[in-house]
């Protein structure tokens, strides 16, 4: 009885696996099979179908793509690399090869990986995609003057795509260490005002700490009859490639700013190049706070930067401000050397030195056209000139213009 009872499971047992053998030969059904399997999330079983069909074509391109993908998802980096470095030495240019050896690296602790991205960057020599992996690498890494120096020699590259110099000023926003800048500003106000020009003058000092970016920034306004300062706090923390963050807070010393102001906003990259921000805004005058809504939507277009951006609110004299603006910058070398022009309607509370005019009229038209030009003098030294008109309506029945000229210098260490 107990022989009969043996040679059953023994039965039992070789039918199941030979039921589990996979018997098939034809390498495209096997293919076609595995990549069933592993978007199923089937992954052990389609890891066997790939096994079968790589031994019995070894240089069944296909077949080893769909072994790194299924290599990955189980986290058996080793077993992926040795698949990438199979087709990095025979077929570099194969479909999904750099996408996949990309993905190997960011999965890679910091020193595997660095020493695959460099066998990378041997392949594929000068790719500005594997060069943009590097920086982002060094940065994770806390070695942001490396991370620095690379992301700058690549920005100043052509050909970038919007998606890749939208990674490449992050690298470069959260990498600069010290820096102070000072600005002035001249607001030449037409007969119709009535009114001597005011003048703006602004200093600031940023710092990074890790991937945080500080900055304080003193502004002081001299409009003859009057003056007042602003005083502000500015935080950028950021949390990975596509995702950071904006906070402020200020206070002032006389009635020309808020008594009060904060700020947040979140910023999120998506799609290629694409970047939108959400956040809002109070202000406090006299005891009475003041809200405004922000949104945001940015695009990085090759050497462009495309900007769209509306402010709503608050509400004053039962009328809603509003603020809409496009903003374009053209790259012509570099992060740090562009031109620059803006056109909106209606004033932000952003403009600290004009927003006092909205809170006297807030009922009426406001539109302003402005371009200028920032560039780098060395990798220290960089200048900033603007100008710009904004027109206003000053009462129901008058007009008047507005000139802002503008110059600005900062200094990095």
């Amino acid at each position: 009885m107990k022989e009969k009872i043996a040679l059953l499971v023994f039965f039992i047992g070789f039918q199941f696996n030979y039921a589990q053998t996979i018997q098939e030969e034809n390498t495209d059904v096997l293919l076609k099979e595995g990549i069933t399997l592993y978007q199923d999330q089937n992954l052990k079983r389609a890891l066997e179908y790939a096994n079968k069909g790589l031994n019995l074509a070894p240089d069944y391109h296909d077949i080893r793509v769909l072994r790194i993908r299924i290599f990955q998802a189980l986290n058996n980096l080793e077993g992926s690399r040795e698949d990438l470095s199979y087709l990095l030495n025979k077929e570099p240019d194969y479909h999904a090869v750099k996408e996949l050896a990309i993905r190997q690296v960011r999965l890679m602790e910091f020193q595997k990986g660095s020493k695959f991205l460099d066998q990378l960057r041997a392949v594929y020599n000068n790719d500005p995609e594997i060069e943009l992996l590097k920086a982002q690498k060094l940065l994770r890494n806390n070695q942001p003057e490396e991370a620095r120096e690379l992301a700058q020699d690549l920005s100043r590259r052509n050909g970038l795509t919007g998606d890749q110099r939208y990674q490449l000023n992050n690298i470069l926003r959260s990498t600069i260490k010290n820096e102070i800048g000072l600005s002035y500003q001249l607001i030449d106000f037409s007969s119709e005002y009535n009114r001597t020009n005011w003048q703006n003058f602004f200093l600031e000092y940023q710092h990074n700490i890790k991937k945080t970016t500080l900055l304080g920034r003193v502004t002081h306004s001299d409009r003859r009859l009057n003056e007042g300062q602003l005083y502000e706090i500015e935080a950028y923390p950021v949390i990975n490639d596509k995702l950071y963050f904006f906070g402020n807070i200020g206070f002032s010393s006389g009635d020309l700013f808020p008594d009060f102001k904060s700020s947040a906003s979140v910023f999120y990259g998506f799609a290629k190049g694409f970047e939108v921000e959400t956040g809002g805004k109070m202000l406090s005058y006299g005891g009475k706070n003041y809200f405004t809504g922000i949104l945001g939507l940015t695009h990085y277009a090759g050497k462009f930067y495309l900007n769209l951006r509306a402010a709503i609110g608050p509400e004053r004299a039962q009328q809603m401000i509003q603020n809409y603006q496009f903003n374009v910058r053209y790259y012509f070398k570099g992060s740090d050397n562009y031109l620059f022009t803006r056109l909106s309607r209606g004033i932000s509370p952003d403009e600290s030195t004009l927003f006092v005019q909205v809170q006297e009229n807030p009922g009426l038209e406001a539109y302003f056209t402005g371009l200028g030009i920032n560039f780098q003098l060395s990798s220290s030294h960089i200048i900033r000139f603007d100008g710009g008109l904004l027109w206003q309506e000053i009462t129901s029945d008058k007009e008047g213009n507005q000139v802002l000229i503008g110059i600005g210098y900062r200094y990095r260490f």
